[in-house]
């Protein structure tokens, strides 16, 4: 932390974050979050499951030469839920499956086509939404060595929804 970050942590201002964000010192996140007082409940009570380095193969790519064959994908995921039951009961019936998850996201990109990692991601988060009882999920997936000197290429999408079931993305 430089300088000027130690000064406004101790005067108890927001920080920036570097991917556009602000936290305060207290940890409350201040950015981005929709304004929506269900998520702000769920968040309280959040447990943050994650899913990191999944390799899956799918067909993806704008170009002839990536359309050839398929293309192995790393996969990062967070997906937050309400924990207190799984917490409480130690029962996987009470949470999220990481298995589960990691299954259907391989059938499901068995059977598609994609152009750009944009749209990929994007399906997935709203597959994990509509599917599993999340009520957010962050989809980070990259594309492995295509580039010279360049170890990893990717995006990443960040969808809510209220703890109903109402999409807020």
């Amino acid at each position: 932390m430089n300088a000027p970050d130690t000064v406004l942590r101790s005067l108890g201002q927001a920080l920036p974050d570097p991917r556009g964000s602000t936290f305060d010192p207290g940890g409350a996140f201040l950015g981005r979050e929709p304004a929506d007082p269900d998520i702000e409940s769920a968040a309280q009570t959040s447990h943050r499951l994650f899913i990191r380095q999944c390799l899956v193969t799918t067909w993806i790519g704008v170009y002839e030469h990536e359309q050839l064959r398929p293309t192995g994908l790393l996969f990062d995921i967070d997906l937050d839920v309400d924990g207190r039951l799984a917490a409480s009961s130690d029962r996987i019936a009470d949470t999220v499956d990481y298995a589960s998850v990691v299954d259907d996201l391989r059938v499901s990109l068995a059977q598609q086509r994609h152009r750009l990692l944009e749209r990929l991601a994007d399906a997935v988060a709203q597959r994990i939404l509509a599917r599993f009882r999340v009520w957010r999920v962050r989809v980070s997936v990259a594309k492995v060595g295509i580039l010279e000197d360049v170890a990893q290429v990717g995006v990443e999408v960040v969808r809510y929804q209220s703890p109903g079931g109402s999409r807020a993305t």
